[in-house]
């Protein structure tokens, strides 16, 4: 082959251009030997090659980089496979698989824990505490039957089957049945800490990022308690992850929950073949399940598993007609003043793939005034079947009303209320809610007319109560009407006493609310109001825990011995006046006979109000710390300082709590102040541990405004006894009582106080316990004898 110049060449021709690889000039052999290979042919003696094969090699390696692609285009390509599990594990992914933004994951997490708690039927508690350097830790306690410590791994593992009695169609809490997948993933993948205690074991869990399996660190031995504990510590966590937690908490027992079985029309054919197709084990057979989910007796053997379509759709036909309707009582919420000022409900039903699933749809409402274009509409809580969704809808609000969106609502606007700022909660509780992802995010377009019938009731009556005040109502009927939601507030939801001061701090800025006053007489509330509500409701009040005022006393830690504050009881118990009783003691009371502090406490608290010991004694203030504890009503009496100059020899401190105002200054300064009544013999050595103004800023306590005479007088009075500018300032019009922290605020307040300052057990000097045992086989030895 030649060119058009009739010379020979060795290649291929670029299909562009022209150009020749490699050009030979001269070949002594036969050019065919040399096709293909121009680098070869370079090197051979009998060629002679022109400049231009410099670049014939990089050509042909090209050339054959191209032939290598062509040919790896065509293979197959690789295939990559994973578990669903290891979604669970990966930092990126969990929040995929739970449903939630990732910084929604540590509310999730907590919200999960709760949840499972309290499809056990028990009552629950969510406790925030710390974990090593710093972290975040949320304990979630129930009194429930407990978990059986070989069940744990594998309850507590991310590579679990989903196997769940959820699946049965119910309007209570829990969808999929993978909450604990979700806590053990975030463990996982954060580096996290979980220990679960339950039936006497302790056991520290991990996951191993191989197999996916819960292995367990630590199997320790604790103390027989009733029910379970969870404890997680997270890097994630912040302090107001439990918000969604404890709502769940609060709502559990809100008004009326639903107690029946599952009903044959809240399934379609479709479904109930699933549900009859997951059951396990694989024997179970018709009538077995048929009476679990449903509380019906039918006589069918046949393996569950093993009927077709046609056989369920046949069957529930029957098991239809056994039961005439469907049941639209499932259950509500009813007015809660911590989900809005204004509520509004619909009950129906609706048809859903077959089924028809009854609901009771409920909205909460609050409102503010709005300029003109700034109107909002913010969901505060969407709540399903009592527990709160972190995915939610959202909306706006205009001259034409309130618009709805997202969760599948079609973003339709709600006429009757106008501009403003509204702050909503809607609910939904029905048997069944379709999802539109693993994560929980609901279908709501299934529930979206009695959605917007619910929310425009709630809405409307909020704003008109904003332009058009409502007709004055009564104090009597506002308080009745909040009474039961200020009890649970401020007694930590009724599982700590809560002193009728503090239910009135609850209770007030709703009844002012209502009534549109500017001010409530406390000693109407409490001596009236709260006695008259409790009378009247004798169910509803049964279990309430309520304490009143008394007079002042001082109460030793561990005897249980109580001294009221008179001149008399004092005088005996320091031992100024005998105390007569019989001559031979026979009722060992088990306590070694001290007098005053010797071999008990060593520090001194001192509240200037009545009505904390239930609450103290409740959270065992004076054991754990072996404090005494003495309260009186106001200003210390003569008796109380004479009890304490008595006493200061052998004490550490004495710590006073008092309210943040005028006289909480006054008592603390002249607690140990000489008097005309009493001169002191000692020194007191007194510590101030408030309440202070930051401490009530901090904890967002409630102010009330006063009226203080001969003003110049008094802050001349809050100087000398340490008041800053500042708190002179605030106290001009306002004050804040301690009664104004709900009892778990109040715990914590005075533990952390207790803590700062070093208050340490008493241990008992040598010998002590000795004596103690002696005093004790001496009275049994006198009562056998006698």
């Amino acid at each position: 082959m030649t060119d058009a110049r009739n010379e020979p060449f060795i290649g291929n021709q670029e299909p562009c251009g022209g150009e020749v690889d490699v050009l030979v000039t001269s070949v002594g052999d036969d050019p065919k030997r040399y096709a293909g290979d121009g680098t070869q042919l370079a090197n051979t003696p009998e060629a002679t090659v022109t400049a231009r094969d410099r670049t014939a090699a990089e050509r042909m390696r090209r050339m054959r980089a191209r032939r290598r692609e062509t040919s790896s285009n065509a293979a197959e390509p690789l295939m990559f496979e994973r578990q669903d599990w290891t979604l669970f594990l990966d930092p990126s992914t969990l929040p995929q698989r739970a449903g939630c933004q990732p910084n929604e994951l540590g509310r999730l997490v907590l919200k999960e824990l709760v949840d499972n708690a309290l499809d056990t039927g028990a009552a629950v508690t969510l406790e925030q505490g710390e974990f090593g350097a710093g972290m975040i830790a949320y304990t979630v306690t129930d009194d429930g039957p407990g978990i059986d410590p070989a069940e744990v791994p594998r309850l507590f593992a991310i590579n679990r089957p989903l196997r769940s009695s959820k699946l049965k169609r119910l309007p209570l809490r829990g969808m999929l049945g993978h909450g604990l997948r979700v806590v053990m993933g975030a463990v996982g993948a954060h580096d996290g800490h979980i220990a679960v205690s339950s039936r006497e074991r302790r056991l520290t869990l991990a996951v191993d990022p191989l197999t996916g399996d819960t292995v367990v660190e630590h199997d320790d031995a604790i103390p027989a308690a009733t029910g379970t504990a969870v404890t997680i510590a997270l890097p994630v966590f912040s302090a107001t992850d439990a918000e969604p937690a404890m709502l769940t908490i609060g709502m559990a027992r809100q008004g009326q929950n639903y107690s029946g079985p599952s009903l044959p029309h809240w399934y379609g054919a479709d479904s109930l073949s699933r549900l009859f197709a997951a059951v396990t084990p694989a024997s179970t057979n018709v009538a077995e399940i048929v009476g679990d989910v449903f509380g019906i007796a039918i006589d069918d053997d046949r393996p569950a598993r093993s009927l077709s379509r046609e056989e369920v759709a046949e069957l529930h036909g029957d098991l239809c007609q056994g039961v005439p309707s469907a049941n639209l009582d499932i259950g509500h919420i009813g007015p809660s003043a911590r989900l809005g000022a204004y509520y509004a409900g619909v009950r129906g039903s609706t048809k859903i793939d077959g089924a028809i699933i009854p609901y009771t749809v409920e909205s909460w409402a609050s409102c503010a005034p709005a300029e003109r274009g700034n109107g909002r509409a913010f969901l505060d809580w969407l709540l399903l079947n009592r527990t709160p969704s972190i995915p939610k809808f959202s909306g706006y609000s205009d001259s034409d009303g309130i618009t709805l969106h997202g969760c599948g609502l079609s973003s339709r606007t709600i006429g009757g209320a106008k501009t403003a700022q509204y702050i909503i909660a809607v609910s939904v509780i029905a048997p069944y809610i379709r999802l539109a992802s693993d994560g929980k995010t609901p279908v709501l377009s299934d529930f979206e007319k009695p959605i917007i019938e619910a929310v425009k009731k709630a809405a409307g009556t909020a704003y008109r109560a904003m332009v058009r005040p409502p007709r004055q109502i009564s104090i009597k009927d506002a308080a009745w009407h909040v009474m039961r939601d200020a009890y649970l507030a401020a007694s930590d939801d009724a599982k700590l006493p809560a002193n009728a001061r503090q239910i009135m701090y609850a209770a007030r800025p709703s009844i002012l609310k209502l009534t549109g006053r500017d001010k409530l007489d406390d000693a109407y509330f409490t001596q009236s109001l709260l006695p008259d509500y409790i009378e009247a409701h004798p169910n509803t009040c049964r279990d309430w825990d309520v304490v009143f005022d008394a007079r002042g006393h001082f109460t030793e830690p561990h005897t249980g011995r109580t001294v009221p504050l008179g001149t008399i009881d004092v005088r005996g118990y320091i031992g100024e006046r005998p105390l007569l009783g019989p001559a031979v003691e026979l009722t060992a009371d088990e306590r070694y006979p001290t007098s005053g502090p010797r071999h008990r406490y060593r520090n001194v608290l001192f509240i200037e109000k009545e009505g904390f010991d239930p609450l103290l004694q409740a959270a065992r203030i004076a054991e754990r710390f072996d404090i005494a504890i003495m309260s009186t009503k106001g200003m210390s009496t003569t008796a109380s300082r004479q009890l304490l100059d008595r006493q200061s020899p052998q004490l550490d401190r004495v710590f006073v709590l008092h309210d943040f105002d005028v006289a909480g200054f006054s008592i603390f300064g002249t607690l140990a102040s000489d008097g005309r009544r009493y001169r002191y013999e000692n020194n007191v050595p007194l510590v101030d541990i408030g309440l202070r103004l930051a401490e009530a800023s901090e904890m967002g306590l409630q102010a009330e405004p006063v009226t203080v005479s001969d003003w110049r007088a008094r802050v001349h009075t809050l100087r000398r006894h340490g008041a800053t500018e500042q708190e002179i300032a605030f106290l001009r019009s306002r004050r804040v009582e301690l009664n104004a922290m709900a009892s778990r605020q109040f715990i914590d307040f005075l533990e952390a106080k207790l803590v700062e300052h070093g208050v340490k057990k008493v241990l008992p000097e040598a010998g002590i316990i000795e004596k103690h045992a002696r005093r004790l086989i001496e009275q049994r030895l006198a009562r056998d004898a006698l």
